[in-house]
Formats: structure tokens, C-alpha cells, sequence
């Protein structure tokens, strides 16, 4: 795909079609930043005061990493490149994923 394109070929969002439904998610009263996704099902959402949830089966449910609320700094991007994921925070927080998977397994 061409930088700037949708990967479906579509010339503009007019010709997207999207199909949203609500998910009640307990943030603690943060706000969610960022999410990336490491597979199609393993999918992880971060945001203030080092909130860092984990979801399994993409996105249907959600569970906290409560060890990261020890870490004192918010979390602004998530990335993953194949195996390797990575969050950045403020303060120079640099996190690095594990492999131990979005349920902590």
C-alpha cells in the first residue's frame, strides 16, 4: 500500500465502512492513550498514571497489569515489531515486552 492509503485499496474514508460496539472498560478513571496490537487477538491498551490493560481475545475482554501501577509515569505509545514490543512513558520510562503474554501468562 502507498503511505497514506487504506491497506483495503479505499480512495477515503467515505468508502469505509466500520462497525463499533461498546465495551464498558475499567480504567480507574484514566484515559487510554494508546493500543497496539502484537497478533490479531493479543491486544494491549495504555494511558495515564501507568495504566496498561491486556486483552486476549481481541478486545472482548480486558484484564490490568497491576504491577504497572507501581511505575510512576504515564504511558503515552505501544508498539510491536513481530515479537518484540515496547511502551514508552514519560520520564524516559522505556518498557519492553516479555512474551508473558496479555493475561500474564
Amino acid at each position: 500500500a502507498r503511505r497514506g492509503a487504506l491497506l483495503d485499496g479505499a480512495a477515503d474514508l467515505s468508502q469505509v465502512q466500520l462497525t463499533f460496539s461498546d465495551l464498558k472498560i475499567n480504567s480507574a478513571g484514566f484515559g487510554i492513550l494508546d493500543v497496539g496490537f502484537k497478533s490479531p487477538t493479543e491486544v494491549y491498551a495504555i494511558g495515564g498514571a501507568g495504566l496498561l490493560l491486556g486483552s486476549e481475545d481481541a478486545g472482548k475482554t480486558w484484564t490490568r497489569d497491576v504491577e504497572a501501577d507501581n511505575i510512576p509515569s504515564n504511558f503515552y505509545k505501544v508498539k510491536f515489531f513481530k515479537d518484540k514490543g515496547f511502551i514508552l512513558g514519560s520520564q524516559g520510562v522505556l518498557l519492553r515486552y516479555t512474551g508473558t503474554g496479555a493475561g500474564g501468562k
